[in-house]
């Protein structure tokens, strides 16, 4: 048995005692107070207060203020939600859940609430009214129905982050991409730098041959021994001569090929 419903509300945490609305017709800028239009604006949430209490019959409506003491003209509309015909507990009991329900707004996410549905039916039945003054209602930051300004930006933020973070996982590719190609170079110009040593040392015994060449005593043409024929002399030391140099410059031309080829790949390595 509930001795006090009152404090059974008030010291809950499941329902409040009342709700506020507040309802409010442009800024400070265009509908101020103190210029023509907020004048018009009083008259128009006057008659929008009228009509709420017959749109709303599961909220009791105990205080409503109209404040023109401010720069824009706005409304305060305080009230107590209660549903009837409850099958358990209280026949009449206070539930802002059930009332909005009663009155056809039931929630489908944790964006489209009732209370969030029920504010926007509200802001349609003011623009309506506004619209027979000539005012337009220019919805900023909306595009879908019963979308909050605030969940609306909330989702272009998250769009603009999903689209940075795809950026980010280009790029990161990218420079990945790149990384890889570095590090192929670097193996090349290595290798490069291991085949260009190898060639040095080659060139270095090809000088040293050369060098022989010209100095040493195999390659010079002996003087003829008294009373050799030339025939004999023809035979023993000019023919044995002249093979060992076709074989020493066939070496020497097959050896310059091979360091031509590898100092070409060196090159393209680079």
């Amino acid at each position: 048995m509930i001795d006090n419903y009152y404090d059974k509300i008030r010291t809950g945490k499941q329902e409040k005692l009342f709700y506020e609305a507040i309802f409010q017709i442009g800024n400070k800028e265009d509908t101020n107070v103190k210029r023509n239009y907020g004048e018009l604006v009083k008259q128009i949430l006057d008659e929008f207060m009228r009509g709420f209490q017959e749109r709303n019959p599961n909220l009791y409506v105990f205080s409503a203020h109209l404040h023109m003491d401010e720069e824009t003209p706005h409304l305060h509309i305080d009230f107590i939600p209660y549903t009837t015909g409850s099958k358990r507990g209280l026949d009449t009991r206070v539930s802002l859940k059930q009332a909005l329900k009663t009155q056809g707004f039931e929630g489908r996410n944790r964006h489209e609430t009732e209370w969030n549905l029920w504010i926007e039916s509200e802001k349609q039945q003011l623009s309506e009214i506004m619209g027979r003054y000539g005012i337009q209602w220019l919805k900023l930051g909306t595009y879908r129905k019963h979308l909050s300004v605030l969940n609306y930006e909330k989702q272009e933020r998250e769009k603009e982050v999903q689209k940075l973070e795809k950026e980010l996982e280009e790029k990161t590719k990218k420079v990945k991409f790149v990384e890889k190609q570095l590090k192929e170079k670097q193996a090349k110009i290595k290798q490069a730098e291991k085949e260009w040593i190898k060639l040095s040392s080659s060139w270095s015994k090809v000088e040293k041959n050369i060098q022989i060449y010209q100095t040493g005593d195999d390659w010079k043409l002996p003087e003829p021994i008294a009373f050799t024929s030339a025939r004999t002399y023809k035979e023993k030391k000019i023919e044995p001569l002249i093979i060992k140099l076709k074989d020493t410059i066939q070496t020497i031309l097959i050896h310059n090929l091979d360091l031509s080829r590898k100092l070409d790949i060196i090159r393209n390595q680079l």
